[in-house]
């Protein structure tokens, strides 16, 4: 099965910034798709699957870092690059710290560096997608967990085993601290007591 096309969404008003990353990406694995500003942008990742998002810091109608902040903020697992002729380090600083922008590229762009930092971009986005999905799987699983205790109260400390179901020692005495001041409570402090003052086998 082959891989899907990737998406690279090149927001410049200046369509050369297109044609360069168009020319240096194979048209048989990438659709460069262009916007011309960063109101356009934001609607064409709304819309539909963008990979990847490549902005210049001067749009004509607002900054190209508003732009990448409120991308980053909005989708976060859409890597951002700057491609730009401007030289101002504190933009730099700014779009590092604030847009999180992956890599700067400097104009006239280097197809060779072009698609090294799009490939790069396209695996660390992968990554990011892996790491969200395991932390998206515990976060349901504590939830499930969550309900079921509340419904069932101590149902969570109950482990399986060969013989079946069972409450392991340590456990009990949590839920019977849990449950202190109830006659149920009271009956699991009795039993657990009965068992600890009971010679162990030889």
């Amino acid at each position: 099965m082959s891989e899907p096309m990737r998406r690279v969404l090149v927001v410049d008003a200046d369509a050369t910034t297109t044609e360069a990353v168009r020319s240096a990406l194979p048209s048989s694995d990438f659709e460069v798709v262009p916007a011309n500003d960063a109101a356009g942008a934001l609607e064409a990742v709304r819309e539909g699957r963008v990979d990847v998002l490549m902005s210049e810091l001067l749009l004509p109608d607002e900054s190209g870092l508003h732009l990448l902040v409120e991308a980053r903020l909005r989708f976060p697992l859409v890597p951002r690059i700057v491609v730009t002729a401007l030289q101002d380090f504190k933009s730099t600083v700014t779009a590092i710290n604030e847009a999180e922008v992956f890599r700067f590229l400097p104009k006239p762009l280097d197809p060779t560096t072009v698609r090294a930092a799009v490939e790069e971009a396209l695996g660390r986005a992968s990554t990011l997608h892996e790491v969200r999905g395991v932390q998206e799987k515990a976060e349901r699983r504590r939830l499930a967990l969550h309900d079921l205790e509340t419904d069932f109260p101590g149902i969570t400390l109950v482990s399986h085993g060969p013989e079946g179901y069972f409450i392991p020692p340590q456990r009990l005495g949590r839920v019977a601290q849990r449950l202190k001041g109830t006659p149920l409570g009271e009956a699991l402090a009795a039993s657990i007591a009965l068992a600890e003052s009971r010679p162990s086998s030889p």
